[in-house]
């Protein structure tokens, strides 16, 4: 394939309507942004607070009349699917000429790289309507509104979760039909990792350095080569703007500063989970060190399974593992305090023990942290099983101590998610409602080898 088949293929996976959003991006969740201000009926603007009545007025203002609502001017193009295309438009210019390309030129298998920018080009920014949130200015009677884009953790955040689920393994292999599997796999991750790094606002210079090991896979070990694309697409993003921060590949060079360098894995979507056991028994005998195991992933990624077949798979090497998580400490505190609760049905249960401790909160968090200490000199290894999904989240599930561990991502797109949830509820046991799903995979941050963490991206398909 070449160049400009790429291009017209990528434009035929868009379609006339846009950008491939996944089905309920332009439903009602995203009615609900933002999430924390709408449902708590309150939303905090430049130190005043607007009322739930006054909100809302102010949502159906801009529902009504979408004139009354001004960008924030980070770029120039009136609309986000007009900048991104316009983004393309550099990109793909400045890679043609690159390689001095022609209508017959294929695209090299070590040109992979290049793929990945013109991609993260394309979606860079599909993650702003999803994190938008409204902002107040003016007198109550003479409210303006502008749009900006820093919701939970910022647009690529957001961006960088509803790209996993647009890249899937039919989308990439019609996009790239004469790659092979892992050549696939590697554009598709450092696209991914284009889309997460490019929002100079909110990732500093660190943010690259603790992804080293990810981006070292991604990238074939062409760190420098990565972040050249990088560059270049933070400029093609900034054209007019009056300053421009750069990424270098000079914070490689000072690993000690990060401590040891460790270790990343990556399994792709043919990889079972015995695949992964195996690895992380690879891992062990290289690091002792290890105490803890964190899965990362929104509710129904498999968390669960998974730790029962881990917990046999180690046990033929003589590895005991333990399972400490807040659903089970919620649950032990309800069944204590009512112990006739004992014979309902579980989500029922799961339901009311999650009530009860959210009204106990220093006690279950009391009762966690009690619970993960016994574990952690109990068992060889303790299994974390929460979501996970934000640096704040990883430090409660951890009482406060990261070091010395290894992070095992649960990559997989949203349908699968609730399709699994829905499954759980069919059958009783613990589900969440829908919206929830959706909420907490938007939230989630890829992991990160900070401070010893070790590193586990296990892809997974339907």
């Amino acid at each position: 394939m070449t160049w400009e088949q790429m291009l017209v293929e990528l434009n035929a996976l868009v379609g006339k309507g846009g950008t491939p959003l996944v089905p309920w991006f332009n439903g009602k969740y995203v009615e609900r942004i933002p999430y924390r201000e709408y449902i708590s009926g309150e939303y905090h603007s430049e130190g005043k607070q607007l009322k739930s009545d006054q909100f809302s007025k102010l949502l159906q203002r801009v529902r009504e009349n979408p004139e009354s609502v001004r960008e924030t001017p980070y770029h120039l193009e009136d609309e986000i699917e007009a900048h991104m295309i316009t983004v393309l438009s550099h990109v793909f210019a400045e890679v043609k000429e690159r390689h001095l390309l022609d209508h017959t030129t294929k695209i090299a298998d070590d040109q992979f790289l290049d793929v990945a920018l013109v991609l993260a080009a394309r979606f860079h920014d599909i993650g702003k309507p999803i994190s938008r949130i409204l902002k107040a200015r003016g007198s109550k009677e003479d409210t303006e509104s502008i749009v900006q884009y820093f919701a939970y953790d910022g647009h690529h955040v957001s961006g960088f979760n509803l790209l996993r689920s647009i890249l899937t393994e039919d989308f990439m292999k019609k996009l790239l039909p004469d790659y092979d599997d892992t050549l696939r796999e590697k554009t598709r991750l450092a696209t991914l990792l284009y889309v997460y790094l490019h929002q100079r606002t909110s990732v500093p210079k660190q943010a690259v350095v603790t992804l080293r090991e990810i981006i070292l896979w991604a990238s074939d070990g062409r760190i420098s080569d990565f972040l050249d694309n990088l560059n270049l697409l933070l400029r093609a993003d900034r054209r007019g703007s009056i300053t421009l921060r750069t990424f270098t590949a000079e914070p490689y060079k000072d690993v000690k500063k990060f401590g040891d360098v460790p270790e990343f894995a990556y399994f792709g979507r043919s990889s079972s989970s015995h695949d992964v056991v195996l690895g992380i028994v690879d891992m062990l005998t290289r690091h002792d060190d290890i105490w803890y195991i964190l899965p990362i992933g929104a509710p129904a990624s498999g968390k669960s399974t998974f730790f029962k077949e881990l917990r046999d798979g180690l046990a033929k090497y003589g590895i005991t593992v333990g399972k400490v998580s807040y659903d089970t400490t919620r649950l032990n505190m309800y069944k204590k305090a009512f112990p006739e609760s004992e014979d309902m049905p579980m989500n029922v249960l799961y339901e009311k023990a999650h009530t009860y401790a959210t009204k106990h909160l220093k006690q279950m968090n009391d009762e966690y942290n009690k619970a993960l200490a016994v574990a952690r000199k109990k068992y060889d290894l303790v299994f974390v099983d929460n979501t996970n999904l934000t640096k704040k989240n990883k430090r409660r599930s951890l009482a406060g101590s990261s070091k010395y561990g290894l992070e095992i991502f649960f990559d997989l797109d949203i349908d699968t998610h609730v399709h699994r949830n829905l499954n759980r509820k069919q059958k009783g046991g613990k589900a969440v409602e829908e919206s929830v799903i959706h909420q907490m995979y938007m939230l989630t941050n890829p992991p990160n080898s900070h401070e010893n963490v070790h590193v586990i991206w296990w892809r997974q398909e339907k």
